[in-house]
């Protein structure tokens, strides 16, 4: 049996097409593996070279069926421990293959792998400085170091290319054909893995390059809006603005430096910007990193559960933090502070449960209806022994880091 079962898709682009196989069978012939190549409708001579092509499983396609039902079709034939999707828009680079198979082998609890690249949405692009095709194999074989501190835990993930177990893929049932041609499918399927227990990795020490949106139809961004419904309607929450990252607040992070840190996030979120504030800190090299998050929404709590340690509600929707035990290095309010009554009190509160030397970040609105002005709310946290106090504004919301 082949170690890993590889699917491709093309629909047209065949220029694009023939790079993505070149690079394939240059950077994974030393891995054991079974090429499904799937034409997917294509009419530009896709299907005459997947025909040449040298792989046992060729699907073809008459019409474009779509993404998902060709890929669960593909999936049938996949019989490698592992399985990996790829788009027909990269170029796959040295070791590629063998450090996204290394994160599965290393955590039995990771079910996704996928690398980082030069182009694509959810904050899984790297900085890059090549500018031809010769540049880029010196850059990924300089770049692609096996690291564990870079293996970011996410809670969704953008599958250019993806590393699965086959038994697992196959049991949680491949993609959902209601989105197609499609959008929010990859978001459907890092929902239905976290909730099964299963962990998603963004392998941050591992780069290919992408092309990006070569496959998609120009009508696509057409099907968005009715796909974030059929989402909603699933999951109970909505993708976009649950798992989204601010990275605004992740510029202001001051590095700890002790080994052990404990972060606690607050807010009506499935906690991707307190999970990136843990990423970054394990990169820093501490080595026992927990995350807590007291939730002010009951919805949120399943998807929270399968980041956090230990998570907190209250259905009084009150700000209520003796549940909570011990004290924390770095507290993050994932919702505007100037949303909250009491501002003093809940600042009063969250000081002693925050270390010496530890961060609080939150963001605040100035608005004229705030029963806190911005002012008034800097004397606060002086007053209250806050003694490290920064602010930025960023567009209308000030971001602030304070410390003690």
């Amino acid at each position: 049996m082949k170690k890993v079962s590889i699917i491709m898709l093309g629909y047209n682009k065949l220029e694009y097409t023939k790079l993505a196989v070149d690079s394939l069978y240059k950077y994974t012939s030393h891995i054991s593996f079974d090429f499904i190549s799937v034409n997917n409708g294509s009419s530009d001579g896709t299907r005459e070279y997947f025909e040449s092509l040298p792989n046992k499983i060729k699907i073809n396609f008459e019409t474009n069926v779509g993404g998902d039902k060709a890929f669960n079709e593909a999936l049938k034939y996949c019989v490698g421990e592992y399985t990996v999707f790829l788009n027909n828009d990269l170029i796959l680079t040295e070791n590629w293959l063998d450090n996204l198979i290394k994160v599965m082998e290393l955590d039995s609890s990771v079910g996704i792998v996928v690398p980082a690249c030069n182009y694509s949405s959810n904050y899984q692009v790297v900085c890059s400085n090549y500018t031809n095709a010769d540049e880029l194999v010196k850059f990924a074989k300089k770049y692609n170091k096996s690291d564990p501190s870079k293996w970011e835990e996410r809670l969704r993930l953008m599958m250019y290319v993806a590393l699965f177990r086959t038994k697992e893929l196959k049991a949680i049932g491949g993609l959902d054909e209601a989105y197609s041609p499609g959008g929010f499918d990859d978001d459907d399927l890092s929902y239905r893995y976290r909730r099964a227990g299963y962990k998603l990795i963004f392998a941050k020490d591992t780069y290919v390059h992408h092309f990006g949106s070569v496959t998609i139809k120009d009508d696509y961004t057409k099907v968005l809006g009715r796909n974030r419904e059929i989402f909603k309607a699933k999951f109970g929450v909505d993708s976009w603005e649950a798992a989204a990252i601010d990275f605004r607040i992740l510029n202001n992070i001051i590095s700890s430096k002790n080994e052990k840190v404990r972060i606690l996030g607050i807010g009506k979120t499935c906690g991707a910007t307190s999970l990136q504030i843990k990423n970054i800190i394990k990169e820093k090299g501490a080595t026992g990193v927990t995350l807590d998050y007291y939730a002010l929404e009951e919805k949120y709590l399943m998807d929270l559960k399968t980041i956090c340690n230990n998570v907190f509600f209250v259905k009084e929707n009150t700000l209520e933090f003796s549940c909570i035990k011990g004290k924390f290095d770095y507290i993050y309010i994932d919702e505007g502070l100037d949303k909250f009554e009491n501002v003093k009190e809940v600042l009063l509160s969250l000081k002693k449960i925050l270390n010496d030397n530890g961060q609080m970040i939150f963001t605040f609105r100035d608005k004229e209806n705030n029963q806190i002005s911005i002012d008034n709310l800097k004397n606060s946290l002086s007053t209250l022994g806050y003694k490290k106090i920064s602010e930025k504004l960023e567009g209308e919301e000030y971001i602030f880091m304070a410390a003690i």
